[in-house]
């Protein structure tokens, strides 16, 4: 298979997962062509979805669908492993949306998380670097914008709902170098 194919058999797939997740179920032989029409991967010439059929079916194969009956007809559903797999995606996606006027709230992400999973603390650790969060204190980073969205699926993913905190505080102490840091000033 070309690369280009497998390009766009893979962004094919991944609109199949996020339809179907919006959607809760497709039916199967349906599987959305005014979605790919949106997403500009209709095939002009011939008039009909690209490889659709294929692509859901592919993704059946690999544990990210299942087929369920609803009466007569059978729809696809997508499994915890496809639930996964677009929540890791939309991860890797994730960028906090700067505001024009910074609203001087700071957003503080607080987490306490066992020893046993270190490698889950260090990957939070590494997400609130790369998405531009501050360290404040060895399990505290601030971050000037709204982010719970971001923090929520940081949680959701890594399973620490309990673990970490989402604090919005109208001031920090001495804090002309998180300004200076944030260009708040």
């Amino acid at each position: 298979m070309r690369e280009e194919t497998r390009e766009r058999m893979g962004k094919i797939g991944l609109i199949v997962l996020k339809t179907i997740a919006g959607a809760g179920i497709l039916a199967v032989g349906l599987c959305a062509p005014n979605a790919l029409r949106a997403f500009g991967m209709f095939d002009q010439r011939r008039r009909k979805p690209v490889a659709i059929n294929k692509v859901a079916e592919r993704l059946r194969r690999q544990g990210y669908l299942r087929i369920v009956r609803q009466g007569k007809r059978a729809c696809y559903e997508l499994t915890e492993k496809g639930r996964r797999y677009l929540s890791r995606f939309e991860l890797r996606e994730l960028r906090i949306p700067i505001q024009k006027t910074w609203d001087k709230q700071y957003r503080l992400i607080i987490f306490d998380i066992a020893e046993k999973r270190k490698h889950v603390r260090d990957e939070i650790r590494a997400w609130l670097r790369k998405l531009g969060c501050i360290k404040l204190q060895q399990s505290v980073w601030v971050f000037p914008y709204p982010c719970r969205k971001i923090v929520a699926l940081l949680k959701t993913e890594y399973k620490v709902e309990k673990d970490v905190l989402y604090v919005t505080a109208a001031g920090i102490e001495h804090d002309e170098w998180l300004r200076k840091a944030f260009g708040l000033e």
